[in-house]
């Protein structure tokens, strides 16, 4: 499914969107912007989507998962124990809709503070494959090595988005690309620059 970005300024979350119709719903009113609250070990913030509470909502979440509050209505992350937690759990103010799960580190969210900027918005790797279309285009250019040492940055940063973009679209031409990529993914050795 889709993925999201949430941006606090100084830190962004990618989340994995599930098939719900709540997922569905709040990625049809992206981008949202909002002021953060937090609660305990949990930042959320409301948003202008209002959607019914689903058959499967619930109090109890993993660290990790998004949640639509119906009450707020508001977005809930939450990253560990709430003031109404029974022993380590993640408990919010009452069932939610889970609707996404985040790729990253979830404990990030503590330096949140209340009143943070976020932006949510639509996550694509289509940004990110311009910049290797770029650079792409500087190697067959006459800076293939100066590239080269970038590529390899890229490789390393973005290897999920590197796989969807080159490995299936097939837009790495360039031998030592394609050698610098695959060492990257600890295929082959590293070329000598």
């Amino acid at each position: 499914m889709a993925r999201i970005r949430f941006d606090f300024g100084s830190l962004t979350l990618d989340a994995e969107l599930l098939d719900t119709p709540t997922a569905k719903a709040i990625a049809a009113a992206l981008p949202i912007d909002a002021s953060a609250l937090t609660w305990g070990e949990e930042v959320y913030f409301d948003i202008p989507v209002k959607v019914k509470r689903e058959s499967d909502a619930r109090a109890v979440v993993t660290p990790g998962e998004v949640a639509y509050w119906p009450e707020g209505p508001a977005i809930a992350l939450g990253f560990g124990r709430t003031p109404i937690s029974q022993g380590n759990e993640c408990r919010l103010a009452s069932p939610c809709n889970i609707f996404a799960r985040v790729l990253g580190d979830v404990k990030q969210l503590a330096k949140v503070k209340v009143g943070t900027k976020i932006r949510v918005s639509k996550s694509s790797w289509l940004g990110r494959a311009k910049i290797i279309a770029t650079v792409c285009d500087l190697a067959r250019e006459r800076f293939w090595l100066s590239c080269a040492r970038i590529w390899k940055t890229i490789c390393w940063t973005w290897r999920s988005e590197f796989i969807d973009c080159a490995v299936r679209k097939r837009s790495i031409r360039h031998p030592m690309f394609w050698r610098i990529s695959c060492a990257s993914f600890r295929l082959l050795p590293l070329p000598r620059a």
